[in-house]
């Protein structure tokens, strides 16, 4: 995941080689749902004004990508920030705890930047 996220952050390059066209990234990351309460690129979940899995505190420049299980990754290029969370919530009967862990522990993550 570190090289994936290493990769994306380096607009689709990851030890000198291209992987994704820096076209593709800035597709990925359009919002293509102005009118709906989550924002959506292709691929990506955009920071939306009223709902985000990322918490308050990352920018309106965040973008990230959420798991069934309750995995995600989180990228907040204002300050070169990105977060995994890797997680099992299936494990423990599928119950939707893991709604409020994820902006918690990002507003915690960001706070300390």
């Amino acid at each position: 995941m570190k090289k994936y996220a290493s990769m994306i952050e380096n607009n689709g390059i990851y030890k000198g080689r291209r992987i994704l066209s820096e076209a593709v990234l800035d597709l990925s990351r359009e919002n293509y749902t102005l009118f709906a309460d989550e924002y959506r690129g292709l691929g990506w979940i955009l920071k939306s004004p009223t709902l985000s899995s990322c918490g308050d505190l990352f920018s309106t420049s965040s973008y990230g990508h959420t798991g069934f299980t309750g995995t995600s990754i989180w990228f907040d290029p204002s300050i070169d920030l990105h977060v995994i969370l890797l997680t099992n919530r299936v494990h423990f009967g599928r119950k939707p705890p893991i709604i409020r862990l994820r902006p918690r522990l990002h507003h915690i993550i960001r706070s300390q930047f």
